[in-house]
C-alpha cells in the first residue's frame, strides 16, 4: 500500500493511484449493488407473479359474472317485446350474442383454472364443479327459451286472425315471465350470488398480491441502498488515502495561481521539481496563463474596436435627424407643388378654351384681313398651340414627378418614430424603389437595372416603418453595388470569362442585364416574408460567414462603411424580433430573406 502512494515514482504513479483506489472502489460498489439487485428482483419477481395472477383472475371472474347475469334476464327482454316481430326479431338475435359471449367467458375461466394459477379464490375441483354446474343449467334455461321461440314463430305463421294471435302471444308472454320461477333459473341465480362472492374474494387477494409486492420492492431498495452506502463507505476511505498523496503539490500550484490572480501579474510561472503528471500540468497551467495574456491583449484591441463602433452608432443617429430634416423640407415643397399642380388644371382648361374661340373664329371668318393673316405666320400660331399643350402636359408630368418624390421621402424619413405601429411593407419597399431610381437608370457604364416586383396581397405589420425602410434601402444599395460590380468587370475586358454568368457577344459587347427581383409572401398565419434577390457578383464563400459583422465590407475602401448589413441585422432581429437569411453563389448573385413576425406588441420596445 505504502509503495502505491510513493510520489516519487515516475509521471504515471498518479494514474495508478486514481486507478487503483478508485478501481477497487467502483469494483466493490458494482459487485454489492449487482448482488442486492440480484436477491431484491427474486422476491419482486415473485410478487410481480402473485400480483399478475390475482389481478388476471379478479378480471375473468368479472367478466364470467357480467355475461352470466346478463344471460339469466334475457328471457325478460324477450317477454318484453312479444307482440313486435321486429324488437322481437332483435332481442332474439341478441339473445344467441350473449350466449356467444357466456360460452367465451365460461371457456376463459376453465382454462385459467387449469393453468395452476398462484392466486384462485377456491380451490380447483370446487371451481370445475361450480363450471360444469354453470353450463348445465345455463343449457337447460336456453332449452326452456329456446321451446318458446319456436312457439313464437309458429304463432307468426299459422293462418289466424291479428287477435288471435295476439291472445297466444300473450299466453306465451306469461310462459316466458314463469320461467323466473323455473329450476334451472333458480340455480342460475345462486351461481350469480356464488360468482360475487368469488369476484370479492379475488379482489381481497388482489389486495393481498399488491402488498406482497410493495413489500418485495422495499426489501429491493434495502438492500440497494445498504450495498450502495457500504460501497461509498469504501471509495470514501481509499479516496481519502489517494487524495492526500496528490494535494500537496497541488497546494503549491493553487498559492501560485492565487498570487497571479491577486496581482495581475501574467509573467509569473509555476515551477515544481517532480517529474510526474503534476509537473506537467504546471506546464499546461504556464501556457494557459501565456494564453490569458495574450488574449487580454486582444480584449483591449476588441474595446478600441467597440469604441470605433459607438462612433459609428452615433452617426447613425445624425442620419435619423438627417431624416427628420428631410421631412420637414418636404412638407415644405409639397405646399407649393399643390398650388401649381391646382393652378395647371385651371391653366389647361382656359387654353383649351382659347382654342376653341380661335377655332370658331376661323369656321366664321375664314378670311381675315391681311394683317391678321400675316401676324398668324409670324407667330406660327399651330406651333404655339402644340407647343402649349406638351408644355402644359410636362410641367403636369413634372408636378407630378415631384409629388411621388416627396410621397417617398416622407415615407422614407420615419427614423423619429419611436414606436411601432402597423405599416405596409409594399409602401415602404415603393418607397426605397423611388428614391432609388436614379441608381436603376442606365449609366454610360452601365446598362439599366430591372425591377421584378412579385407582391402577394399582405395585411399590415406592427413595425418601426422608418427602421424596416432603412433595411430595405440597405439590401436594395447592395443589390445595384453588386450588379455595377459585374458590368464595371465586363466593360474593360470585354470577357465574361472571369465570371460565372452566362452572357453572348452582340457588337464586340457582352451582354448582361441586370436585375433585381422583390417578392413578398405569407409563408404560414404567423409570418411575413420580403427576397430580394439580384444576379450580381454575388458573395465569395469565405466571406459570407462574416458578412453581418460590424466594419466587415465586400465593397472597396471608401464606398462602404461596413454598418450596413450589420445594422439591418440588429434592426430585424432585435427590434422586430425576426429573422435575416441569405444565400450566395458567386458569380451568379444573392438572395437576401426578410422574415418579420405578424403579431409583434410583445416585442415594443
Amino acid at each position: 500500500m505504502n509503495a502505491l502512494f510513493n510520489l516519487s515514482k515516475i509521471h504515471s504513479s498518479i494514474a495508478r493511484k486514481i486507478g487503483y483506489g478508485y478501481g477497487v472502489a467502483i469494483s466493490l460498489g458494482f459487485t454489492g449493488t449487482i448482488a442486492g439487485l440480484l436477491v431484491a428482483d427474486y422476491f419482486q419477481g415473485q410478487g410481480v407473479f402473485q400480483l399478475l395472477d390475482a389481478q388476471i383472475q379478479s378480471q375473468i371472474l368479472d367478466r364470467f359474472k357480467v355475461s352470466s347475469l346478463r344471460f339469466s334476464t334475457v328471457h325478460l327482454h324477450l317477454a318484453a317485446v312479444v307482440s313486435d316481430p321486429d324488437k322481437f326479431g332483435d332481442e332474439r338475435q341478441s339473445f344467441y350474442e350473449v350466449l356467444q359471449r357466456t360460452e367465451a367467458a365460461t371457456l376463459e375461466l376453465e382454462q385459467f383454472v387449469e393453468s395452476d394459477p398462484v392466486w384462485l379464490a377456491r380451490d380447483v375441483a370446487s371451481m370445475q364443479r361450480l363450471i360444469q354446474n354453470y353450463r348445465t343449467q345455463r343449457q337447460a334455461h336456453r332449452a326452456q327459451v329456446e321451446t318458446i321461440l319456436i312457439q313464437v314463430d309458429q304463432v307468426w305463421l299459422a293462418p289466424a286472425t291479428l287477435a288471435e294471435k295476439r291472445n297466444v302471444l300473450n299466453q306465451i308472454q306469461q310462459e316466458l315471465l314463469a320461467l323466473n320461477q323455473s329450476a334451472p333459473y333458480l340455480v342460475l341465480e345462486q351461481i350469480d350470488q356464488e360468482l360475487q362472492n368469488l369476484v370479492e374474494q379475488a379482489q381481497a387477494q388482489e389486495l393481498l398480491a399488491e402488498k406482497d409486492m410493495e413489500n418485495a420492492q422495499g426489501l429491493e431498495k434495502l438492500l440497494i441502498v445498504v450495498s450502495a452506502l457500504g460501497s461509498v463507505a469504501i471509495a470514501g476511505v481509499i479516496a481519502f488515502r489517494t487524495t492526500q498523496s496528490i494535494v500537496r503539490p497541488i497546494k503549491q500550484v493553487r498559492i501560485t495561481a492565487d498570487n497571479i490572480i491577486r496581482n495581475q501579474n501574467f509573467d509569473l510561472t509555476i515551477a515544481l521539481e517532480n517529474d510526474d503528471d503534476l509537473a506537467e500540468l504546471a506546464q499546461s497551467f504556464n501556457q494557459l496563463i501565456q494564453w490569458v495574456k495574450e488574449y487580454t491583449q486582444e480584449l483591449k484591441q476588441t474595446l478600441n474596436d467597440l469604441k470605433q463602433a459607438q462612433a459609428q452608432l452615433i452617426q447613425t443617429e445624425k442620419m435619423s435627424s438627417l431624416g427628420q430634416l428631410v421631412a420637414g423640407v418636404s412638407h415644405e415643397i409639397n405646399n407649393p407643388i399643390g398650388f401649381i399642380s391646382g393652378n395647371l388644371s385651371y391653366l389647361n382648361d382656359y387654353f383649351n378654351k382659347f382654342i376653341y374661340i380661335q377655332q370658331l373664329y376661323q369656321k366664321n371668318f375664314p378670311n381675315p384681313p391681311a394683317e391678321i393673316v400675316d401676324a398668324i405666320a409670324a407667330i406660327e400660331l399651330e406651333f404655339l398651340q402644340e407647343d402649349c399643350s406638351r408644355m402644359i402636359r410636362s410641367m403636369e408630368s413634372g408636378a407630378e414627378r415631384i409629388h411621388s418624390i416627396i410621397l417617398s421621402l416622407r415615407n422614407f424619413a420615419r427614423l423619429d418614430e419611436s414606436g411601432m405601429k402597423p405599416a405596409d411593407i409594399h409602401e415602404g419597399l415603393n418607397s426605397a424603389l423611388m428614391l432609388l431610381e436614379p441608381s436603376l437608370k442606365a449609366h454610360p457604364d452601365r446598362s439599366a437595372i430591372t425591377i421584378n416586383t412579385h407582391y402577394e396581397n399582405l395585411p399590415k405589420v406592427d413595425c418601426y416603418p422608418g427602421h424596416l425602410n432603412q433595411v430595405f434601402m440597405s439590401l436594395l444599395t447592395n443589390a445595384i453595388d453588386a450588379i455595377t460590380e459585374v458590368q464595371s468587370n465586363l466593360r474593360p475586358t470585354q470577357s465574361s470569362q472571369n465570371l460565372a454568368i452566362a452572357t453572348r457577344a452582340d457588337d464586340n459587347k457582352p451582354q448582361y442585364q441586370g436585375h433585381i427581383n422583390i417578392t413578398t409572401k405569407m409563408p404560414d398565419s404567423k409570418w411575413v416574408e420580403v427576397e430580394i434577390a439580384d444576379n450580381g457578383c454575388g458573395i465569395s464563400l469565405d466571406k459570407q460567414s462574416r458578412i453581418f459583422d460590424p466594419f466587415f465590407t465586400t465593397k472597396p475602401v471608401g464606398r462602404g462603411s461596413g454598418l450596413g448589413l450589420s445594422i439591418s441585422y440588429q434592426i430585424v432581429t432585435d427590434l422586430h424580433n425576426g429573422q435575416l437569411n441569405f444565400d450566395s453563389t458567386p458569380g451568379h448573385g444573392s438572395r437576401f430573406v426578410v422574415r418579420l413576425p405578424l403579431g409583434m406588441a410583445y416585442c415594443s420596445r
